[in-house]
């Protein structure tokens, strides 16, 4: 793996993939649809870990399976990716901000006592 590559792996363990799980995604995102067996060939992955990641790819909403036999998966567009990191981003700052708001009214009413943590 170049130095370029290795950087984008990088990246992609910044949103929460690992270093399979980005390579693997990375690889359909330039190959298109690929065998499972050609996943593995084109992407660097330990043949014995691609049904894993292809799976783990699958849940977490990255790539669709288009093929049964032989197993075959393409990626979904990478800007769908990056819609649903900032969107569970903004769902957790959301949460975040109305719980704040919600112990501060507790404190300034003294309505309790209450540990925050």
């Amino acid at each position: 793996m170049n130095a370029r590559n290795y950087e984008i792996i990088q990246a992609f363990n910044k949103f929460g993939l690992s270093e399979y799980e980005g390579r693997a995604y990375f690889t359909l995102l330039v190959c298109g649809r690929l065998s499972a067996s050609n996943l593995w060939k084109k992407s660097g992955l330990p043949q014995s870990k691609v049904y894993q990641v292809i799976h783990t790819l699958t849940a977490k909403g990255l790539v669709d399976l288009v093929g049964i036999k032989p197993v075959q998966v393409q990626s979904k567009p990478l800007y769908e990716f990056v819609l649903n990191i900032i969107r569970e981003k903004k769902r957790l700052v959301s949460l975040i901000d109305r719980t704040v708001s919600e112990y501060r009214e507790v404190f300034a009413n003294n309505q309790m006592f209450l540990r925050v943590i």
